[in-house]
C-alpha cells in the first residue's frame, strides 16, 4: 500500500462531512488508496432449505409435577433453608467428642455422630 492509513482515514471523513454517503465516502477512500474496490449488491437470496421430515411421530414429553414443599427445605418446615437437628443430645456428642479428642489426640470431625466417634475409638484400639 503505497498511501499511510491516516491520509485514507482522512479522506473518507472528509467526504463524509461533504455530506456522501458512506458507500460514497469508502470509494473515494479505496480509489484514492489505489485498492480494489469491493461492493457488495443487494441481490437475491435463495430460499432456505426445508425442515428434514422425521421418519418417526414426535415423542411425548413427560411433565414431572413441582413439588409441593420447597426444594430446599432441609427441616421440614415448609421454607427453604435451615437444617435440620441432629438425633444425638447434645451433651453426649459434646462428652463423646472431648472423649475422641483425648484419646486420638485431635479433634473428631464435626459431622461424626456419636456412632461414628465411637466406631472409630474402637478401631484405633
Amino acid at each position: 500500500m503505497d498511501e499511510d492509513i491516516s491520509a485514507v482515514r482522512a479522506r473518507y471523513q472528509a467526504a463524509l462531512e461533504k455530506g456522501a454517503s458512506i458507500e460514497e465516502a469508502t470509494r473515494v477512500a479505496n480509489a484514492a488508496a489505489n485498492q480494489p474496490l469491493v461492493v457488495r449488491e443487494p441481490g437475491e437470496l435463495p430460499p432456505p432449505p426445508s425442515a428434514p421430515k422425521a421418519d418417526h411421530p414426535p415423542q411425548e414429553r413427560t411433565v414431572r409435577p413441582v413439588e409441593a414443599s420447597q426444594p430446599f427445605d432441609h427441616d421440614g418446615d415448609g421454607k427453604p433453608g435451615g437444617s435440620s437437628k441432629p438425633d444425638d443430645d447434645a451433651d453426649e456428642i459434646k462428652a463423646v467428642r472431648a472423649e475422641y479428642q483425648e484419646k486420638m489426640g485431635k479433634r473428631p470431625f464435626p459431622g461424626w455422630g456419636i456412632d461414628e466417634l465411637r466406631k472409630r475409638m474402637a478401631e484405633a484400639g
